[in-house]
């Protein structure tokens, strides 16, 4: 089976972030399952580089936007029918950002080709989330992208009760049943784990506790609820040293060093580090003795959640703060590792984690058996098995 694997995303493998490792990962697992498949990616690479790659086989397609992606894919997904045909694909595995005409236009020539299509939707539900955007925009005098926002979300709102003539399944990372007149297959967020080469113990109950954010920070990470639940925490007199470490870069970055800033009891306990990669990344983690996960995501309407971000921090070896909306996790062997908070604005009970922390500890607990457990749960082979199943269903040998 030769399947294309379509993103509107840059994978630079000289600079990858999770988004795009991740997405490597998914490749990765689909081209695992049988020696005779063959795995193509189809993504931007630089900016200005669009190419499908895959077994012997390297083709740029070229475009004339230098500085709009949007305009870009325009030109692009026209050309990849006949990719798809040159390559004799059976099943595209498309991740949508957008819908409109032209993706409308590439799933219909897809579908009289007999290829079965099964599109990936990242971030839903997230209609609340783009019209707030909108507001934004407009509450910041910036009218034009307003209104070029909301063309793009009607048209978005449109075509997408359209796929259901065109679309086998819909993927996504929450627990509904059916989206636009389509059965979903909910998955939850997954990585490529690796045991930690040196095994180590969780710190002792006396020592300071290291809690790290590590995301490019918006406010639906909930990094407030952190900073305020420190600043009770040390104003009832708790003498343990509990640090905030947040890595990364993003739009809620001010109003959270203003909020520290203005608590004289955290002021020096939250430590903003800016963006990190490499090896200064991976030193950050491993100071980090509790990973924050995304725990603001019902600011955006949403009651079911997978980021991404906690499996990596169980990558890392580390236990995570998260909210009741990852069930994926709450409901595994892993839950044993994740201290669940309400999804609300209620601060984080930093003394309950620090029991949490301490109770994993007085288990023995060790750094391998967070990523070891995680791994038999959260591996991207065994999530995207029922994909790949799903893929071979009727499947034209083409």
């Amino acid at each position: 089976m030769n399947i294309l694997y379509i993103s509107p995303m840059i994978i630079d493998r000289d600079n990858l972030d999770g988004v795009a490792r991740k997405l490597l990962y998914q490749c990765e697992a689909l081209g695992s399952y049988s020696e005779n498949d063959k795995i193509y990616l189809a993504s931007f690479v630089k900016k200005d580089v669009y190419r499908v790659t895959g077994p012997d086989y390297d083709k740029t397609l070229p475009f004339e936007y230098k500085n709009s992606r949007q305009l870009n894919l325009f030109q692009i997904y026209p050309k990849l029918s006949e990719i798809c045909r040159e390559l004799k694909i059976n099943a595209v595995y498309f991740r949508v950002f957008a819908l409109s005409w032209v993706t409308d236009k590439l799933f219909k020539q897809l579908k009289k080709m007999g290829i079965k299509i099964i599109i990936e939707i990242p971030t839903y539900p997230f209609w609340k989330e783009k019209w707030m955007d909108v507001l934004d925009k407009v509450k910041t005098g910036k009218i034009v992208t307003a209104f070029s926002r909301t063309v793009s979300n009607i048209t978005y709102w449109i075509f997408a009760h359209r796929i259901k003539k065109y679309v086998h399944k819909i993927v996504t990372f929450s627990d509904i049943k059916r989206l636009w007149g389509v059965d979903v297959i909910g998955i939850a967020n997954g990585y490529a784990f690796k045991l930690p080469k040196e095994e180590k113990q969780l710190k002792d109950s006396n020592e300071c506790l290291n809690l790290i954010m590590v995301a490019s920070v918006r406010d639906n990470h909930g990094a407030d609820r952190v900073i305020n639940g420190l600043n009770e925490y040390y104003s009832n007199g708790n003498s343990r040293k509990v640090v905030f470490h947040i890595v990364g870069d993003g739009d809620a970055i001010p109003n959270l060093k203003a909020l520290a800033a203005n608590n004289k009891n955290v002021s020096d306990k939250v430590v903003f580090h800016g963006f990190r990669a490499g090896e200064e990344l991976e030193n950050l983690y491993k100071t980090g003795d509790i990973g924050v996960s995304a725990i603001a995501f019902h600011r955006l309407g949403v009651t079911y959640c997978s980021p991404l971000k906690s499996k990596e921090y169980f990558a890392k070896g580390i236990p995570v703060v998260g909210t009741v909306s990852e069930k994926d996790i709450i409901n595994s062997e892993s839950g044993k590792f994740y201290f669940a908070i309400p999804s609300d604005d209620s601060y984080v009970d930093i003394k309950a984690v620090c029991e949490f922390y301490d109770n994993l500890r007085s288990n023995n607990y060790t750094n391998k058996d967070i990523t070891a457990t995680a791994a038999k749960n959260f591996d991207w082979k065994s999530i995207m098995l029922p994909i790949y199943k799903e893929m071979l269903i009727d499947s034209i040998d083409r």
